[in-house]
C-alpha cells in the first residue's frame, strides 16, 4: 500500500502500523478537528459488489456502540476503491505487545484483562447482537490511562471475509489459534460462545505464555480446535489456580453448548477466580475440551492457589537432600523407559503421507498418527458411510454433519479426522448455497412489495418465513427485513418531514402576515395571503387561507365600512365626533368612502362639506365598525388599541380576530408588555440605586452588584433602605425582572446588615464540624535576609531603581514584563515579572517592604499549558521579606528553603519543579496551589489550617495528612486518589474530582457542597447526592444515565456532557444560568422555555428547534455539529456568542443586526451572503476566535504585534 494516501476530509499524519490485511494510520478528521485512527484494507482484498452493502451495514452497527471498553467505530466509506474505517485513536499499546514483551502475564492481570473484554462483548451483545469473531490479543488495546478495548468489534467478518474471499470458497472467520470449532467448521448459526472460546484461547496464551497447538501449520490448527486438546495451563504454570483452570476449561468446551450459558456467567466466574473462591458445579466430561485435565490440578487444592508469577526464579542453591532426590527420581523414569523400549523393539512401519484438499484447491500434506490397522478400517467405514449417506440424501444436511461428527468422535488418532472436518466444511458450503438460494427467493418477493413502496409488507416476507432453513438464515432475513424497515421508515421520513416543512412554510407565512399587519396594516397582509393561495405547496390549507383573506379584505376596507354606516342617516341631522372635536352634520350623501353633509353657520347660514374616516376621531370610529364579535372588527380594534399603547385592548381584541392570526398577535403583545414591564422595573431599580447614592450606568447586573458591594453604608441610612427596597419589592417581585433583581437587593441588605453588626460578613456561615485533633509540625525559623550587592542595596525602597536593575540582570526581559506597585490591601509592595525569560531576581531583595511576590512563565489568571517553563530557578532574594503571598507558576524553581518561616498565607505554585515540602513547615498557609508538581509527600503540611487545597494532577498517594484539615476547597483533579473518606468532616464547600478514579460519592453525602466536579471519572450513581444544596455541578463523560436524585436541586450550572443520560425532565424547573448538554442524546429545548439561561451548549445533540428558548436571555449559545436549521427564534435574543460551526446550510441571515461580538461558524471568503450578515453585526469582535477589525464596512482579522 503506498505510503502517499489521500482521504477527503482527514489529514493523514502518519502510520501507526501496519499488517497483511490492513495498515492504519493516525490522522485529523478536518470538520471535527479530532484525532482518529484510519484503518485501510490492503487493496487485494477488495470486495465484491455484492459485499459492498455489508461492509457498510456492519460498520453501521459497529458505529452504534457506545462502551468505555470499546473502541468506537465513527464511519466507514469506499473512496476510489479504498475501503477503510474511521475510529477512534486509541494512544497506547495491545496486549499482543504486552504478552510478546513479558512472555506471559501473571494470572492476576490476564484476569483484568478478560473481565473487561468480556464485559464490552456482553455490551455488545445484549444491546446489539453482535459478535467479534477475532478475539486475539492483538485486537486488545491498553490506552494512556490504562483503560482496556476491544478494537474492531462488528468489524470482524467484514474484515476477515475480505481477507479470505481470494483464498476460500466458504468463510472461516478468525485467527487459528483462537477461533471456536464452529468456526473452524464453517457453521453459520454463529453466536456469543464462540467469542467465549475464543477468549478462553487468548486467556490460555496469556497465562502460559503458548498459544493453543503451536507449532502446528494453520489448517492442522483449525482440524486440532475441533478434535485436538492442548495440555492443561498448569503444567504449563504451576502457579496458576485450580480455579482459572477449570474457567479455561469450560470456556474451551468443544461443544458451544457446553460452554457458558452467558457473559455474566463468564464474569461471575472471573470474578470468584479473582477473588479465590472456588468454582462448584462445572462438570467437563473427559474430552469434551479443549484442555486435557491434569492430575496437577488435583494436587493444587491440597497445595492451595499459588500467587508467584510463572517466570519467578527461587533464590539460592539446592539443598542436597533435594538434588539426590531428583536424581533418584530421574534413575527410576530412565529404567521404565529402558523397558518399554526393548519390549517394543520392533522398528515401526513407515507412516504414509495423506493429502487433505481445503476448499481452495491447496494441498497440505498431513501426517496421521500412529494407530492400528482395525481402528483404521474402523474409521474409514464410518467415513465412508457418511460419504453414501450424504450422496444419497443431498438435501438432508444436519443429519449428514451428525454423521461426519460420528467419524471425528470415533476415530480420534487417525488420518480420518481430517476428512471428517473437510466434509463437514463441504457439507456446511453445500447448506449455506441452498440457504443462499431461499434468501434469494425471497428477495425476489421483497422487491416486487418494496417497488409499489410497501416497504412494511416486504420486511414481513423476510421476518414471517416459517420454511426450510429457518435457522439458517434468520440472521440474513432480519437484516433484510430491518433494511425494508429502514427504508419504510425513510419513506415516512421523507412524508414526515414533507408535512413538516409545509408546516413550517405555513407557519412562516402566518408570521409574514402577522408582521405585515403590525407594520402596515391589513391591505398588504391581505395581498401576500392572496398572493400565497396561487403556490401549489399551500393548495391543502386554502380554504382556510381563503377565510383568513376576507377577514383581511373585511379588516382593510374597515374605513368604507365606516362611512356607509352614515347612509341611514341621510337626510338627518347628526352628531359626528370629528378628530377636531364634536361637529353636527345633516348628511347628504355617501359615495366612494365620503360623507357630504351640511353644516349650519350662525343663525341661518350653512356650508356644504365632505369627510372621510380619517378625519373621525377614534371614538367615532370604533363605534361605527360594528360589533366585538366580528373577527375583522376585533382586528382593527386591537391594532387601534396597540397604536395607543393600550396593550391590554389590544390583546383582548386580538384574542377575538381569526384564528390562524389570534394566536400570533397576542403573543406579540404579550412580548410587549414584558419588555415594558422589564423596562419600567431596571428604571425604578435604577431611582432605588440612585436614592442610595450608588452610581450605575445602563443596567449589567454584574456591575451593579460591584458597585453595592464598593459602598459604604452607614448606619443612618438603615431606614431609607428598608424602604427603598420594600418598595420595589411590592411593586415588581412578582415580575420576571423582579426575580432578577432579588440579587441586587439582597445585596444592598447585606451591606446594611454588614454596617449594624458592625463586621465583614463574607456569605452564609458554615456549621463547622468538629475536627480531630491534628498536631501541626513545628516550624522553621525564617533565614536572614541576603547579602546585597552595593547597587542593589542603594536600591532600597526604590520602585523603579528596582525595576531597572531587573531589566540590566536579564537582558531578555521587557519593561512590560516588570509591574511593582502597592499591594492589594493598600499597605506593603507588590512585584510582578512574567516572562519566560527571567533568570535573576537578586534586586527583589531591596524591597524590604514586599509583601506579594509573582513571577513565571504567565500571570495566575493565564493558561500555562502552552507556555515554555520559566528559566527562574533561585528564589534566594526572598528570605527575611515579610512576604504573605508568592506565586511561582511554571518556574524552575525545585527548593524552597529560602522562604522557609515566612508568614506566607496564600502560596500558588503549579507547574513548578518543587517536590519537597518541608519548608513551608509552621507558615501559617491559607491558600496552597501544588497543580503539576512533583510533590509526593503532604506530611509536612499535616494539622495546618488551609482553607483552599489545590493537588491536581499530582503523584500524591497518601492523603491522610490532610484529615483535620478545615478546607473549604479541595481540587484533586487528576490524582491518584480512590477513596475520598478522608473529606467526611471537612466544611467543603467546593470538590474537584475529575480525572480521577472515584466512583463511590457515599463520603460527601450531607456535605455542605456548593460546587462538585466529577467529569471524566466511572461514576454512575448519583444517589449519595439526594439531598446536597449544590449550586455547580459537572458530569462531564461520566457514566450517569439517571439524573432523577438531582430533582428539587437549585442547580446555577450543570454539565451532562458526553454522558449517556436519556430522560432530561429532572432539570425542568431548576434556577439554571449555565447548562452544558453538548455530546448527549439531548433533543427536547421545551424543558428550558421559562428559564432564565444565560449560556447553553447543544453542540452535537439532536436538537433540531429552538423556538422554546426564544424568549429567553441567553448571553451564549452553541448549536455546533446539531441539526439546526432554522435561527429565526434567535432574532432578538442578547447573545453575545454563538457558535454554529459545521451546521451546512444554515441561513444566518436572521442574525442581521444582533449583538453578537463572538461567532464561530463555517466561513468561506466567498459566501458574500455570510460576510453581509456579519458586517451587519455592530459588536462583532472575534469570527472563529480571530479578533476581527472594522475598516469601514469592512471586516478584517485584527494585526496584533507578535509576543516577544
Amino acid at each position: 500500500m503506498s505510503d502517499n494516501i489521500q482521504i477527503p476530509g482527514f489529514e493523514i499524519i502518519e502510520k501507526i502500523g501496519a499488517g497483511g490485511m490492513a495498515a492504519v494510520w493516525k490522522a485529523r478528521q478536518i470538520s471535527l478537528d479530532r484525532i482518529v485512527a484510519i484503518k485501510i484494507m490492503n487493496a487485494q482484498l477488495a470486495l465484491d459488489p455484492s459485499d459492498r452493502q455489508r461492509f457498510q451495514a456492519e460498520a453501521q452497527a459497529a458505529a452504534k456502540l457506545k462502551h468505555p471498553g470499546i473502541v468506537q467505530v465513527y464511519d466507514a466509506s469506499v473512496e476510489q476503491g479504498m475501503y477503510f474505517f474511521v475510529m477512534e485513536y486509541v494512544a497506547g499499546y495491545t496486549v499482543g505487545d504486552w504478552v510478546r514483551r513479558k512472555r506471559s502475564l501473571s494470572e492476576k492481570d490476564a484476569l483484568l484483562v478478560a473481565d473487561c473484554v468480556a464485559d464490552a462483548l456482553e455490551y455488545a451483545w445484549n444491546t446489539a447482537r453482535i459478535i467479534h469473531c477475532d478475539i486475539k490479543p492483538d485486537n486488545i488495546m491498553i490506552d494512556a490511562d490504562g483503560t482496556v478495548k476491544v478494537a474492531d468489534l462488528g468489524l470482524a467478518r467484514t474484515i476477515n471475509a475480505m481477507a479470505f474471499a481470494e483464498e476460500f470458497t466458504d468463510e472461516v472467520l478468525g485467527t487459528p489459534a483462537y477461533i471456536s470449532p464452529e468456526q473452524a467448521t464453517g457453521a453459520m448459526d454463529l453466536d456469543f460462545r464462540a467469542d467465549i472460546y475464543s477468549l478462553g484461547a487468548m486467556l490460555y496464551h496469556l497465562v502460559t505464555g503458548k498459544l493453543m497447538f503451536s507449532g502446528e501449520p494453520d489448517d492442522k490448527v483449525l482440524e486440532l480446535q475441533v478434535s485436538g486438546q492442548v495440555e492443561d495451563p498448569i503444567d504449563i504454570n504451576s502457579h496458576l489456580t485450580k480455579g482459572m483452570c477449570t474457567m479455561l476449561e469450560k470456556m474451551l468446551a468443544k461443544k458451544k453448548e457446553d460452554r457458558y450459558a452467558s457473559w455474566e456467567a463468564v464474569r461471575a466466574d472471573i470474578s470468584k477466580v479473582k477473588k479465590k473462591i472456588p468454582l462448584v458445579g462445572i462438570q467437563i466430561p473427559d474430552g469434551a475440551s479443549s484442555i486435557k485435565k491434569s492430575t496437577k490440578r488435583m494436587q493444587a487444592v491440597s497445595a492451595g492457589p499459588a500467587t508467584k508469577h510463572m517466570d519467578a526464579q527461587p533464590h539460592g542453591k539446592l539443598s542436597p537432600k533435594v538434588m539426590m532426590g531428583a536424581a533418584a527420581a530421574l534413575g527410576v523414569i530412565f529404567l521404565i523407559w529402558l523397558v518399554v523400549t526393548l519390549n517394543n523393539r520392533r522398528p515401526p512401519p513407515e507412516l504414509p503421507r495423506n493429502v487433505v484438499t481445503r476448499p481452495t484447491g491447496q494441498t497440505i500434506a498431513v501426517r496421521p498418527p500412529s494407530g492400528g490397522e482395525s481402528g483404521d478400517q474402523r474409521a474409514q467405514q464410518l467415513l465412508e458411510s457418511a460419504r453414501s449417506f450424504a450422496a444419497q440424501n443431498p438435501e438432508k444436511y444436519d443429519e449428514a454433519i451428525k454423521k461426519f461428527e460420528q467419524v471425528r468422535t470415533e476415530a480420534k488418532g487417525t488420518k480420518y479426522v481430517a476428512l471428517a472436518i473437510d466434509e463437514i466444511r463441504k457439507v456446511n458450503t453445500l447448506k449455506g448455497a441452498q440457504a443462499e438460494k431461499v434468501v434469494q427467493e425471497l428477495r425476489e418477493a421483497a422487491e416486487k412489495l418494496a417497488a409499489e413502496k410497501k416497504f412494511t409488507e416486504a420486511a414481513s416476507v423476510y421476518e414471517n418465513y416459517s420454511g426450510p432453513y429457518v435457522a439458517e438464515t434468520s440472521g440474513k432475513r432480519l437484516m433484510l427485513g430491518g433494511e425494508m424497515r429502514n427504508r419504510q421508515k425513510t419513506l415516512d421520513d421523507e412524508a414526515r418531514k414533507e408535512k413538516e416543512e409545509l408546516e413550517s412554510r405555513f407557519k412562516e407565512l402566518l408570521d409574514k402576515v402577522v408582521a405585515q399587519l403590525l407594520s402596515v396594516g391589513p391591505g398588504p397582509a391581505c395581498a401576500l395571503v392572496s398572493d400565497s393561495m396561487s403556490e401549489p405547496k399551500f393548495s391543502s390549507r386554502n380554504s382556510e387561507l381563503e377565510s383568513l383573506r376576507r377577514v383581511l379584505s373585511d379588516a382593510a376596507n374597515m374605513d368604507r365600512k365606516i362611512m356607509e354606516s352614515f347612509k341611514v342617516h341621510k337626510g338627518e341631522e347628526v352628531a359626528v365626533a370629528m378628530a377636531q372635536g364634536q361637529r353636527k352634520y345633516t348628511i347628504i350623501e355617501v359615495r366612494d368612502g365620503k360623507v357630504t353633509a351640511r353644516q349650519k353657520i350662525g343663525d341661518s347660514g350653512s356650508v356644504v362639506v365632505s369627510f372621510e374616516a380619517k378625519d373621525l376621531s377614534a371614538t367615532e370610529r370604533l363605534q361605527r365598525m360594528g360589533p366585538d364579535d366580528l373577527q375583522d372588527t376585533a382586528l382593527v380594534r386591537g391594532l387601534m388599541a396597540l397604536n395607543q399603547k393600550a396593550l391590554g385592548h389590544a390583546k383582548r381584541y386580538f384574542a377575538a380576530t381569526h384564528p390562524l392570526i389570534s394566536g400570533r398577535l397576542v403573543a406579540k403583545v404579550e412580548s410587549m408588555e414584558v419588555r415594558s414591564s422589564a423596562d419600567e422595573a431596571k428604571a425604578a431599580l435604577a431611582a432605588v440605586m440612585r436614592n442610595l447614592n450608588i452610581p450605575v450606568d445602563a443596567y449589567d447586573r454584574r456591575t451593579w452588584i460591584d458597585a453595592v458591594e464598593k459602598k459604604k453604608f452607614t448606619k443612618d441610612m438603615d431606614q431609607k433602605v428598608a424602604d427603598s427596597v420594600a418598595d420595589f419589592r411590592n411593586q415588581y417581585a412578582k415580575s420576571d425582572f423582579g426575580e432578577e433583581a432579588e440579587s441586587i437587593l439582597k445585596a444592598i441588605e447585606s451591606g446594611m446588615a454588614k454596617e449594624k453588626a458592625g463586621v465583614v460578613v463574607a456569605g452564609p456561615v458554615v456549621p463547622q464540624p468538629p475536627q480531630p485533633p491534628v498536631e501541626p509540625l513545628p516550624g522553621l525559623p525564617a533565614l536572614k535576609p541576603i547579602s546585597l550587592p552595593p547597587k542593589i542595596a542603594e536600591a532600597a525602597g526604590d520602585k523603579t531603581a528596582v525595576a531597572q536593575l531587573l531589566l540590566d540582570r536579564n537582558s531578555e526581559l521587557a519593561s512590560t514584563d516588570i509591574v511593582i506597585r502597592d499591594a492589594s490591601k493598600g499597605r506593603g509592595v507588590r512585584a510582578e515579572i512574567f516572562s519566560p525569560d527571567l533568570i535573576d531576581i537578586l534586586p527583589v531583595a531591596a524591597l524590604k517592604d514586599l509583601k506579594e511576590f509573582a513571577c513565571g512563565s504567565v500571570s495566575p489568571s493565564g493558561s500555562y499549558a502552552t507556555e515554555p517553563r520559566c528559566r527562574l530557578m533561585d528564589i534566594a532574594a526572598l528570605r527575611g521579606l515579610p512576604l504573605e503571598y508568592l506565586y511561582l507558576g511554571l518556574t524552575s524553581v525545585s527548593d524552597l528553603t529560602s522562604i522557609q518561616g515566612l508568614p506566607i498565607r496564600e502560596m500558588l505554585l503549579p507547574g513548578s519543579d518543587i517536590s519537597d515540602l518541608k519548608p513551608v513547615r509552621g507558615m501559617p498557609l491559607e491558600k496552597l496551589s501544588l497543580r503539576n508538581t512533583k510533590v509526593k509527600d503532604l506530611t509536612p503540611i499535616k494539622g495546618m489550617r488551609i482553607k483552599e487545597l489545590d493537588l491536581g494532577n499530582t503523584k500524591i498517594y497518601d492523603f491522610s495528612p490532610l484529615n483535620g484539615m478545615p478546607l473549604e476547597r479541595l481540587d484533586l483533579s487528576g490524582t491518584q486518589v480512590k477513596d475520598i473518606t478522608f473529606v467526611k468532616d471537612m466544611p467543603l464547600r467546593d470538590l474537584h474530582l475529575g480525572h480521577t478514579k472515584i466512583n463511590n460519592l457515599a463520603p460527601i453525602k450531607n456535605m455542605s457542597l456548593s460546587y462538585l466536579n466529577l467529569e471524566y471519572t466511572t461514576t454512575r450513581d448519583l444517589s449519595a447526592l439526594k439531598d446536597l444544596k449544590l449550586d455547580t455541578l459537572c458530569l462531564t463523560s461520566t457514566e450517569v444515565t439517571d439524573i432523577t436524585p438531582l430533582k428539587g436541586m437549585q442547580l446555577s450550572y450543570i454539565s451532562l456532557s458526553s454522558t449517556l443520560v436519556k430522560d432530561f425532565t429532572t432539570l425542568k424547573g431548576m434556577p439554571l444560568k449555565n447548562a452544558n448538554l453538548s455530546n448527549s442524546k439531548f433533543d427536547d429545548l421545551s424543558i428550558f422555555k421559562d428559564s432564565a439561561l444565560h449560556s447553553l451548549d447543544v453542540a452535537n445533540t439532536r436538537v433540531q428547534d429552538l423556538t422554546p428558548i426564544a424568549e429567553i436571555p441567553l448571553r451564549s449559545l452553541s448549536i455546533s455539529g446539531s441539526p439546526v436549521r432554522d435561527l429565526r427564534p434567535l432574532a432578538n435574543m442578547p447573545l453575545v456568542s454563538f457558535n454554529c460551526a459545521n451546521c451546512p446550510g444554515l441561513d444566518l441571515s436572521p442574525l442581521r443586526r444582533t449583538s453578537i461580538e463572538d461567532i464561530y461558524l463555517d466561513l468561506k471568503p466567498s459566501d458574500e451572503g455570510t460576510m453581509r450578515v456579519l458586517r451587519s453585526m455592530p459588536k462583532l469582535r472575534s469570527v472563529n476566535g480571530k479578533l476581527m477589525a472594522r475598516h469601514g464596512m469592512e471586516l478584517r482579522p485584527e494585526e496584533r504585534q507578535p509576543r516577544r
